[in-house]
Parts: C-alpha cells; sequence; structure tokens
C-alpha cells in the first residue's frame, strides 16, 4: 500500500512538473514571436537572424510556392506591425503560434492570418515556417 501511494504521488507530482514547463514554454514562445515583429518594426536584421532558424519556410502572403531560405538577413526596411489574438501550442520542441498581423503605412498594409512554426534550438524558440493570409477575400474589403 505504502509503495502504491509513493508511485501516485510521484505521478502526480510529475504530471504537475509538466503544466508548470509547458506554460512556462507558452509564454517563451510568445516572448520569440513578439521579439520578431520587435526586430522588424525596429529594422534590426541582426536581431532577426537570431530569432529564426538555419532554414525558413515562408507561404507569402501574395501568394506564390513555397520558399526557402537560408542565410542571414540583411537590408530590412522598417515596418510597423501590431500583433493581436496570439495563441501558442507546445509539442515538445515544436511549436504553432497563431495570430493577426496589423501593418500600417506602405509596406504590407492590412491585416493578415499568420500561422508561425517555431522550433527549440540550443534552449531557444527559433522560426523555422510561415504561412501568411490576408483576412479579406480578393477584391473585397478588409
Amino acid at each position: 500500500m505504502k509503495r502504491w501511494m509513493t508511485v501516485m504521488l510521484l505521478f502526480l507530482l510529475g504530471m504537475s512538473v509538466t503544466t508548470i514547463v509547458q506554460a512556462n514554454d507558452e509564454d517563451d514562445v510568445k516572448a520569440a514571436v513578439m521579439a520578431i515583429y520587435e526586430a522588424l518594426n525596429n529594422g534590426d536584421a541582426a536581431a532577426v537572424n537570431k530569432l529564426i532558424g538555419d532554414e525558413l519556410s515562408t507561404f507569402a502572403a501574395g501568394g506564390g510556392l513555397l520558399t526557402w531560405s537560408s542565410g542571414p538577413i540583411e537590408n530590412l526596411p522598417k515596418y510597423s506591425f501590431q500583433i493581436q489574438h496570439l495563441e501558442v501550442k507546445v509539442y515538445g520542441s515544436t511549436a504553432v503560434a497563431t495570430y493577426y498581423r496589423t501593418g500600417t503605412g506602405e509596406s504590407l498594409p492590412g491585416t493578415y492570418r499568420i500561422s508561425m512554426v517555431l522550433n527549440k534550438q540550443g534552449g531557444q524558440w527559433k522560426q523555422v515556417h510561415r504561412h501568411d493570409s490576408p483576412l479579406g477575400l480578393p477584391g473585397s474589403s478588409q
């Protein structure tokens, strides 16, 4: 009986620790997403490069085929993006972030639905894929 209670106590303790770790991971992923956009808004290519994986795949907002990029980003313009309704789900060392991105000014104006995949690499969450799509249908007002 004593052994069974010890096993049950360890099981419950393990479940609570797992929940705590996932909650921290979700916060860390949200912070990584926000850091990417802070760097974009500041035109800071060096900071963006630290937050993306060695290879990045993208379905861009304008449509078209999947694109792959590797190597550092250079000559980054300043953007003016705001993030709304950021949600994160963590699956081990991979996370999916979904949110709305609103841009103002000439660079990518409007509201877009974004899905971003991040992977934990060297203890840091890095963007490895992003899918952008306009909120409105083509030809409709957003």
